[in-house]
C-alpha cells in the first residue's frame, strides 16, 4: 500500500511580463499572488492583460515530500479567482524544463471565490512526471477574456492566489518478523516495527 504525499509550489519569482493589473508593479502582483491569502488580490484593469513566465518554487524551503517520493503520480495548477460581474475564460499556459504544456481554458463566472484546476499527469514531453518535471514550472502565459466575447469594465477577473499541487507517493517497504524458533504471544497491545 502506497504512501501518498501532496505538496504546494507558490510563484517564487516576478512575471518577465506583466501589463492589464493592479497591481501593476511585477513585485506587488507576485506578493498577491503567491501569499496564501484571499484578501491580497491581482486584478484585471484592462480587456487586454496578460503575464509571462511566472516561476514556481522547486522544493518548498527544501522540505517538500515529492522530492524524495518514488513517483510523481500528477500535478495540478489551480488559480483562486471570482469575476467582477461577467463570467471570464482564463487562457492558460503552463511550462516545465522540457518545454510547454499544451494550452487549456478554466472558466468562471463566479463572484465568490473558488479555485479552478486542471490536472497533469505526464510532464510537456509526454513523459512520465518525475522530480525533475517540478523543476522550472512556470505560467508560460496566462491572459482572462470576458466570456462570449464581453468587454469593458463589468468583465474582470479577480485574482487571490496561484499555485501548484504536487501529488507524490511512495511504497511502504514489507516489513518481516522471523523466529529461529518459538511464538509471539500477543494478549493485547501491538507490535511496531521501525
Amino acid at each position: 500500500m502506497p504512501i501518498t504525499f501532496t505538496d504546494i509550489l507558490r510563484p517564487n519569482g516576478e512575471p518577465s511580463f506583466l501589463t492589464g493589473y493592479d497591481p501593476s508593479d511585477a513585485t506587488d502582483f507576485l506578493s498577491a499572488v503567491s501569499d496564501n491569502n484571499t484578501a491580497t488580490v491581482a486584478t484585471t484593469t484592462a480587456d487586454e492583460n496578460r503575464f509571462n513566465e511566472l516561476p514556481f518554487e522547486d522544493n518548498p524551503s527544501g522540505t517538500a515530500s515529492f522530492a524524495s517520493a518514488e513517483s510523481i503520480d500528477q500535478i495540478d495548477f489551480n488559480v483562486t479567482c471570482r469575476c467582477f460581474r461577467g463570467g471570464m475564460n482564463l487562457d492558460v499556459v503552463l511550462a516545465d524544463n522540457a518545454g510547454n504544456y499544451g494550452g487549456f481554458v478554466l472558466s468562471t463566472a463566479d463572484l465568490d471565490f473558488q479555485t479552478l484546476t486542471k490536472s497533469f499527469t505526464v510532464n510537456s514531453a509526454g513523459d512520465p512526471l518525475s522530480t525533475a518535471s517540478i523543476k522550472n514550472l512556470n505560467v508560460s502565459s496566462f491572459s482572462a477574456i470576458g466570456q462570449d466575447g464581453g468587454e469593458g469594465p463589468a468583465f474582470r477577473l479577480i485574482i487571490a492566489e496561484i499555485f501548484i499541487t504536487v501529488h507524490s507517493s511512495s511504497v511502504i517497504p514489507t516489513r518481516i518478523i522471523r523466529l529461529a524458533s518459538g511464538a509471539i504471544t500477543l494478549d493485547s497491545g501491538k507490535i511496531t516495527v521501525q
